[in-house]
């Protein structure tokens, strides 16, 4: 075994990943001037109101998903004692 092949095969690999690293960086840069200029991500129609109104609703729906999130784990935590508590007294 020689150590030739193995140090060819990592530069060659080297290579490849700054090859990708520069095409990666190409359409990222391109990605952000076309968000920058026409046809933004940002709608301006919308009202300051219009987006309050969508960050109260945006924030209802994240203190609901919480709360269904507590609800499950408490079911889930409470069958489970359930069942440990059948099978300990049907050991016993």
């Amino acid at each position: 075994m020689s150590f030739g092949g193995h140090a060819l095969d990592i530069i060659l690999r080297q290579k490849l990943n700054q090859d990708q690293l520069k095409s990666t960086r190409r359409k990222q840069r391109n990605h952000h001037r076309k968000s920058l200029g026409k046809g933004s991500y940002y709608n301006s129609d919308t009202t300051v109101e219009e987006l309050e109104r969508i960050d109260r609703l945006l924030t209802e729906r994240e203190k609901q998903q919480e709360r269904y999130f507590i609800r499950m784990t408490f079911l889930i935590f409470s069958i489970a004692l359930v069942l440990a508590l059948a099978i300990w007294a049907f050991i016993i």
